[in-house]
């Protein structure tokens, strides 16, 4: 039997309250050891590598592995008989991210072309989830227009809107604890991990922010060719795709610090003749930036709506109706995933499974191969119906939603369901 989550009106929103500058947070990257969380630092640690930022280490494709999620999607081939709904989550969700235990589940409303009279008001919003008791824990209010994008990573959650802001939230306290400013346009996509948060935009820019401190800072602003639809971070670099129908792949160095002088003129009174004497003074102000150097180009025939990265493994879906695996490395197209009809809006990589959804309806589940001389194979196609515009996977289920109709779903393969 499925299951209803109530509806996001059954919650009252909590309204961000916290500095629109800095963050609450004490994490991240470019702080000492004793400030980073304790489930944290064991992965700062066992990422130390080459490339450092300000003081931390973030190794280039170490630290990719070591934040990914604590689970692994089941194996595709489980997925063979096909697979069932065991919950339904009510809404207009364009977008979705699961926590790190795999049990709570951050939503995002309509984006604005897929108003719907029923949810007027949600699109602002984030819904925080338990996908094992089904209850809406929060409603998040920072937003002022359509949220279109969110990302989890530990105790994080980031959101990026309509309103050209990204917000940045503590997933624990589901509070608001800082607001980013700098884009011209939507915010469509977004990716976190550890101190660092990308974001990409219709302004035709990817921005690179870093946690210094307690302030997170712009530190790049990278041009994309067009309106930005996919961003990922994959180690020490930062992948970005959209309008111009290309993948593009940024390395990222070191942070650079550059010193400005500014002079001050003071005023000296001397008591003796009461008379003002003005000085001169010099102060030194130092700013910092994040280089970036362009190292690949993945072409595609059409727009590019989504990526998701995995060790060497890149998978994007595009809007020809194919989804691509590619080489991180070398950028080589290593296959083509051909059985949609409609645009391939949203991907997500884990392992050796890819799971892909269209505007044909439909989630397919996709197997790589082991050997190189094979090809990969479509284990499942998933009947969710509408326009699927976000997919994420978790331990032996997947979660698929759409803005038409309303709703997001819960699968299991069809074996496990039925076991349960």
């Amino acid at each position: 039997m499925q299951e209803s989550f109530p509806r996001p009106a059954e919650t009252s929103p909590r309204h961000c309250s916290g500095d629109p500058t800095l963050g609450g947070l004490s994490t991240g990257l470019c702080g000492a050891a004793d400030a980073l969380d304790r489930d944290v630092l064991p992965l700062v640690l066992r990422a130390l590598g080459p490339f450092y930022w300000g003081g931390s280490a973030l190794a280039c494709r170490s630290w990719h592995q070591q934040v990914q999620f604590n689970y692994d999607l089941a194996d595709p081939q489980a997925w063979r008989s096909g697979g069932r709904v065991v919950r339904t989550v009510e809404g207009a969700l364009s977008s979705l991210a699961l926590s790190e235990d795999g049990d709570t589940l951050v939503t995002a409303g309509a984006e604005g072309r897929y108003k719907l009279e029923a949810y007027k008001g949600d699109d602002k919003l984030l819904g925080i989830r338990s996908l094992s008791s089904g209850n809406l824990s929060a409603k998040l209010a920072a937003h002022t227009k359509d949220v279109c994008c969110v990302a989890v990573q530990g105790d994080r959650i980031v959101s990026g809107a309509d309103d050209g802001e990204l917000v940045v939230w503590s997933l624990s306290e589901q509070t608001c604890v800082a607001k980013l400013v700098g884009h011209t346009g939507h915010v469509y996509a977004v990716a976190v991990h550890g101190g660092v948060i990308v974001s990409g935009s219709t302004d035709g820019s990817i921005k690179v922010w870093m946690l210094r401190g307690h302030l997170w800072t712009c530190m790049s602003s990278l041009a994309s060719g067009g309106v930005v639809w996919c961003v990922a971070l994959a180690g020490g670099e930062v992948l970005g795709g959209g309008d111009a129908a290309e993948l593009r792949v940024w390395r990222l160095a070191a942070p650079t610090t550059a010193a400005t002088r500014r002079r001050r003129i003071t005023t000296a009174t001397t008591t003796a003749t009461t008379t003002a004497t003005p000085s001169e003074e010099e102060e030194e102000e130092s700013t910092s930036s994040l280089g970036a150097d362009l190292r690949l180009t993945m072409t595609h025939p059409a727009r590019v709506y989504s990526v998701s990265a995995e060790g060497d493994l890149v998978a994007t879906g595009c809007e020809d109706n194919l989804a691509r695996i590619w080489s991180l490395s070398d950028g080589a197209c290593l296959h083509l995933l051909a059985g949609h009809t409609d645009w391939v809006y949203t991907v997500a990589l884990r392992g050796t499974a890819v799971v892909s959804g269209s505007f044909d309806g439909t989630v397919k589940m996709w197997a790589l191969p082991t050997v190189p001389s094979a090809g990969p194979a479509c284990e499942a196609t998933l009947q969710h119906g509408g326009n699927v515009e976000a997919v994420v996977a978790g331990e032996g289920f997947l979660i698929s939603s759409s803005c038409d109709p309303p709703k997001a779903l819960v699968w299991r393969p069809l074996a496990a369901a039925q076991a349960d």
